[in-house]
């Protein structure tokens, strides 16, 4: 069922969208959180259910194929909604901002040795040796950057945190265009605000050609920055500070900050820098990329220098989401350059991870805090309990969602047969089909007399019983002393539409009529009914193949001197372009009355539809597809068909307008690539309503997001 919103645009005219059947957040990440598949651990239920209580954000960046490059298309849960302490994932930029300052070096490449004087001692011994360093066993940007990806370690940043300094750490960020970012102290080490503003003495090695070392005296940061602004800074009920507890929020006013958005974009700018994040970046060369790439990229088991042992280091060390992605990936075949943090309850990850087998990639920025007794630094925190079950259902849904382009639906469409009525009964039918089912459309054609009604109802098993009947499809009069229930124990009736909270394995339907004594009687022609499921290994991939375009007329939604009405339409103005292309031209408004269904005021009730269609001669029936190669068997077989789908401004490449309430347009045709030739009535004049959309756009909006729910009519029968 949809239901159009108004929508105005100069240029277009009246631009109509329609309507949802389930209520949404906007983008493809909240929607990925209603994947049933996300809760099924109870802790990563429970950050889903209390996001606010969890300060979960999230930031996925998809990355699409264009005619010019590929493009990033992003979709955010809860962006800056509260503070979260972003732990590692700072030294991120620490590892870029050296590499930055080491490139305007003479001499100095990522593998010069150094020395770092006591930053409380300048007269004292540097610190030259790292053992660890298995090539020199000295102190290199290189090694401290491997160090700080691989397993993350804090040392390794404060290396760098005393090379670059207070000041050009965060100057640095800003001239890269990551304006949230807020780097004021050093991790694990317990330091003052003056202190973490000191940077000691460092002498950098240079070529030979260059006559002694680079030295970098003392310094002082002339900045001093907070969080003032940033909202709930203060957490928790309680600290622990020297061991005892203050029954206060522990306040991030001075803490590290870093935004979901810029710690995405300076993984992007790193691991794909042709990709336009509207930022510059650090200044790095190519091989400064390289190295951090790698870094971010090697399991510890696969990291040559230094050594690490997996059995204290496994391969999800340092990368949340990887077992997750495993379950649907083989590891060969697995891309993931991250840096996570991890601190205070909150956990905390920026990745890129990549299909190698298709080169599908994508973004992932989010954080979670997990303290449920609200104490800060007691080391209480649900990490295991929920936090890491969060992040590998997270990876598993996202991989299967973006990277395989999988988690459809399944559809078991069946046409009923029609049997000699039997008083007000014109049909009644149990439906066992081979798999269990959660959602349900049904659809009929029947001769309604001026005065009578028909009306469609189900019912589902409630235990050893069966539910009280619900109707789900009507047409003509319907007596107000038979009204029928919404919703059982286990689901409810969305208009149009059941949905099941859990599968269930069978359904009754049945067809009544609604006459009286002056009234012919109805008769009842076709039923169709289709049962869904949803189908997780299902790939919604394009199909490629000979281009397919089928003649349809177009119409635009509009109706002279109203535009609000006319905002409305696009459900029956679709049907009126479906009826054309089947010689059928009915009155635009006679259509528009006989599609408006009076009880809820709408103009996009699913079954109305079809039964409008039979009205004028015109069999018809709702049906789901599953995916392309059904779609374009289709359209050679039969003709167009309507879609319904939801898709906020941005989702649909091409579709300039938000349509998150629902829209229905005309599918046509598919190109060679797979890509869907459509006429779009939100549009005025044909010219601009033949549009061309992206099939792997379309796969999100329409094939799972509505289903693949479309109007179908067939052909008209020759005498």
């Amino acid at each position: 069922m949809i239901r159009c919103v108004v929508l105005l645009s100069v240029v277009l005219g009246v631009v109509c969208t329609a309507r949802a059947q389930e209520v949404i957040d906007r983008g493809l990440i909240a929607e990925i959180l209603n994947d049933p598949a996300m809760r099924e651990h109870e802790g990563a239920r429970a950050i889903i259910e209390n996001p606010e209580r969890h300060r979960l954000q999230l930031l996925l960046g998809e990355v699409l194929p264009g005619e010019n490059g590929p493009t990033l298309r992003r979709s955010g849960y809860r962006l800056g909604s509260a503070y979260f302490y972003p732990a590692s994932t700072i030294k991120l930029f620490a590892a870029a901002s050296a590499l930055e300052m080491l490139g305007e070096i003479d001499g100095a490449d990522p593998d010069s040795p150094m020395a770092i004087w006591p930053a409380d001692d300048p007269d004292g011994e540097p610190e030259r040796v790292d053992e660890s360093n298995l090539d020199t066993g000295l102190i290199t940007p290189a090694h401290e950057i491997r160090k700080l990806f691989v397993v993350s370690d804090n040392r390794a940043f404060n290396r760098l945190y005393d090379v670059v300094g207070h000041e050009r750490l965060n100057t640095s960020a800003q001239r890269a265009g990551l304006r949230g970012v807020v780097i004021n102290h050093r991790l694990a080490i317990a330091r003052t605000t003056e202190q973490n503003r000191a940077a000691p003495r460092i002498e950098i090695d240079r070529s030979e050609r260059w006559t002694g070392p680079h030295g970098i005296e003392p310094r002082m940061s002339g900045l001093l920055l907070d969080n003032t602004g940033v909202p709930l800074l203060d957490v928790g009920a309680a600290e622990l500070v020297g061991g005892e507890r203050l029954d206060r929020p522990k306040s991030f006013l001075h803490s590290n900050r870093a935004e979901l958005l810029d710690l995405q974009n300076a993984v992007v700018s790193i691991v794909r820098p042709e990709l336009d994040t509207g930022i510059g970046g650090y200044a790095l060369a190519d091989g400064d990329r390289a190295l951090l790439t790698q870094a971010m990229t090697w399991l510890p088991r696969e990291c040559p220098n230094p050594r690490y042992n997996p059995d204290d280091y496994p391969d999800d060390w340092a990368k949340f989401m990887l077992e997750g992605v495993r379950e649907v990936i083989p590891t060969e075949s697995i891309r993931y350059a991250n840096k996570i943090g991890l601190a205070y309850g909150f956990t905390t990850e920026t990745a890129y991870i990549e299909d190698t087998r298709t080169g599908r990639g994508l973004f992932l920025a989010g954080s979670v805090y997990t303290n449920a007794n609200g104490t800060l630094n007691d080391n209480v925190y649900e990490y295991d309990e929920q936090a890491m079950p969060f992040w590998r259902s997270l990876g598993r849904s996202l991989a299967r969602r973006v990277l395989l382009n999988a988690d459809g639906w399944a559809h078991e469409s069946v046409s009923l047969g029609v049997p000699e009525p039997e008083g007000e009964l014109l049909g009644s039918w149990t439906l066992s089909p081979d798999q269990p089912f959660t959602h349900v459309i049904v659809s009929f054609n029947a001769d309604v007399p001026e005065g009578t009604g028909v009306r469609a109802e189900v019912a589902v098993p409630v235990g050893r019983e069966w539910s009280d009947w619900m109707a789900i499809a009507d047409w003509g009069e319907m007596p107000a002393d038979r009204a029928t229930p919404a919703t059982w124990p286990g689901g409810r009736i969305a208009i149009d539409e059941l949905i099941a909270d859990k599968p269930i394995a069978q359904l009754r339907v049945r067809v009544v009529e609604f006459h009286d004594s002056d009234h012919a009687i109805p008769s009842l022609e076709r039923v169709d009914v289709v049962l869904s499921r949803r189908a997780p290994d299902r790939v919604l991939d394009p199909d490629t193949g000979e281009r397919v375009v089928v003649d349809t007329p177009f119409r635009a939604c509009e109706i002279e001197g109203d535009a609000e009405l006319a905002s409305r339409l696009c459900s029956p103005t679709s049907l009126s372009m479906l009826l054309a292309h089947r010689g059928s031209m009915p009155d635009y408004l006679e259509l528009i009355g006989r599609v408006h269904d009076s009880a809820h005021d709408l103009y996009g009730v699913w079954p109305r539809a079809i039964q409008a269609a039979h009205t004028y001669g015109v069999t018809g029936r709702l049906h789901r597809f599953g995916d392309w190669a059904e779609v374009r068997a289709h359209l050679r077989e039969v003709g167009p068909i309507a879609i319904s789908l939801r898709a906020a401004e941005g989702e649909v490449r091409g579709m300039d307008y938000d349509a998150s309430n629902g829209h229905l347009i005309v599918l046509t045709g598919l190109t060679e690539s797979g890509d869907a030739i459509v006429l779009d009535p939100a549009f005025g004049t044909e010219a601009e309503a033949r549009r061309v959309y992206p099939a792997h756009d379309l796969s999100e909006v329409w094939l799972r997001r509505a289903r693949g729910t479309a109007y179908v009519l067939l052909p008209v029968k020759s005498d």
